[in-house]
């Protein structure tokens, strides 16, 4: 009786599959803080991309983790189109075709050296403009490589209008963007810093909303600059653009459907 009158039912068709893929490794790297979960290796995430669409899971999130050595300042590694992000994009359009709905994490943390979500300012601060201008690039790179969607996350003011953008200006408008996270400062990040292998100095300061915001975020932050904080570019953890153009210019609210994506 309980399964015939509850009132969330789940399906593989629901879930996105988070996949780490590791450079310069031979074997999948364990992420002791989720046990389960492991770093790829190139063979083994076109190996667990195929299990996913043999389970009928609907899309895969990619997150590169390069080698310490290539981290810098900007995030080189995010927009090398050799840098282990879009060669893990290119592998898994490769295995599954559009079988799976392949997704980027649009983030710099895992490729700065500082491990911070932005560029840094000669204070140390994240500069959110600079920081924009990277992400630009870095969308254009991973739709080159073959993304179906690009997951901005890190949470700059405008990061949606300005993605949106440049992804038109390279004619991909068939690309989509989801800003799919709501960041806190919260000890929840441990976790996934391991498994990004981030090289986080310091507190993470370019996280906007403290354990007791919620309005705001989750809700909706506002317009843009002067809309109310960092997240305000529209309803962050559900903001989604697609080919017709809503959510364009700077900080504008990402508007779009899920039936832009077929």
């Amino acid at each position: 009786m309980r399964r015939m009158v509850a009132e969330t039912r789940l399906h593989p068709a629901d879930f996105i599959l988070p996949a780490f893929v590791r450079e310069g490794v031979g074997e999948p790297v364990p992420v002791a803080a989720m046990p389960g979960v492991v770093q790829h290796t190139r063979d083994s995430l076109k190996k667990a991309a195929a299990e996913a669409v043999a389970a009928g899971v609907s899309g895969i999130m990619l997150f590169g983790v390069p080698e310490d050595a290539k981290k810098d300042a900007v995030g080189t590694p995010g927009t090398d189109p050799d840098g282990i992000l879009q060669v893990a994009i290119r592998d898994v359009r490769a295995e599954v075709g559009d079988e799976l709905l392949v997704m980027s994490d649009l983030c710099l943390d895992e490729t700065t050296d500082h491990g911070h979500c932005g560029v840094l300012d000669e204070f140390g601060r994240v500069d959110n403009d600079a920081t924009l201008e990277r992400y630009a690039e870095m969308a254009q790179v991973q739709a080159d490589a073959g993304a179906h969607v690009v997951g901005p996350s890190g949470m700059m003011d405008g990061q949606i209008g300005v993605v949106r953008d440049a992804l038109d200006q390279i004619g991909r408008e068939d690309v989509a963007v989801l800003a799919y996270t709501a960041k806190y400062a919260s000890a929840f990040y441990g976790p996934f810093r391991e498994a990004v292998a981030s090289s986080l100095q310091g507190g993470p300061q370019d996280v906007p909303a403290g354990p007791r915001q919620r309005a705001g975020v989750d809700a909706g932050a506002g317009p843009g600059p002067g809309g109310g904080g960092r997240p305000g570019d529209g309803e962050a953890g559900r903001a989604l653009s697609g080919h017709s153009g809503a959510g364009r210019g700077r900080g504008g609210r990402a508007g779009g459907r899920l039936s832009d994506l077929r």
